[in-house]
C-alpha cells in the first residue's frame, strides 16, 4: 500500500512542482498540544498545506490557541462546535471539508503528526 502511495505521489510530482495536502486536526481539550502540532506541520517544504482545526466544543483553552494560530497563518482554519459531536462526527467533518490532492486526519495530542510529517518527507523523496 505505501509502494502504491509512493508510486502514485512521484507521477504527480512529475506533472506538478507541488502536491496539495489537508491535514486536518481534530482538538478536543488538547489546546497545550495544538500549538506544537500545527506548527511542525507548517514547517513542511514542497508541499502546499491546508490545516483546519476542528474544535469539538473543548472546555479549556483550545478554541484561544486555535484562534491565535489562524491569525497567524494563513492555512489553517478553525470550525469550532458548540456541542461535543464526538470524534468520529468530526473525523467525517474533516473528510468532507478536504479536498486537496491528500488529506491526512490528526489529533493534536496524541503526536502522530509527527509520524505523518515524516510520511511526507518520505513521499517527496
Amino acid at each position: 500500500m505505501l509502494r502504491q502511495i509512493h508510486e502514485t505521489w512521484s507521477e504527480e510530482q512529475e506533472n506538478s512542482a507541488v502536491s496539495s495536502v489537508d491535514m486536518v486536526v481534530s482538538c478536543y481539550r488538547y489546546g497545550h498540544f495544538l500549538r506544537k502540532c500545527v506548527e511542525s506541520v507548517l514547517n513542511q517544504s514542497d508541499v502546499s498545506i491546508r490545516l483546519p482545526i476542528i474544535d469539538d466544543a473543548s472546555p479549556n483553552n483550545t478554541r484561544e490557541v486555535a484562534t491565535a494560530l489562524a491569525r497567524e497563518d494563513s492555512r489553517v482554519s478553525v470550525i469550532y462546535h458548540s456541542t461535543n459531536k464526538g470524534h468520529i462526527s468530526t473525523y467525517n467533518e474533516g473528510v468532507e471539508w478536504a479536498s486537496s490532492d491528500y488529506m491526512l486526519l490528526l489529533i493534536a495530542k496524541s503526536m502522530e503528526w509527527q509520524y505523518a510529517c515524516l510520511l511526507l518527507l518520505r513521499l517527496r523523496s
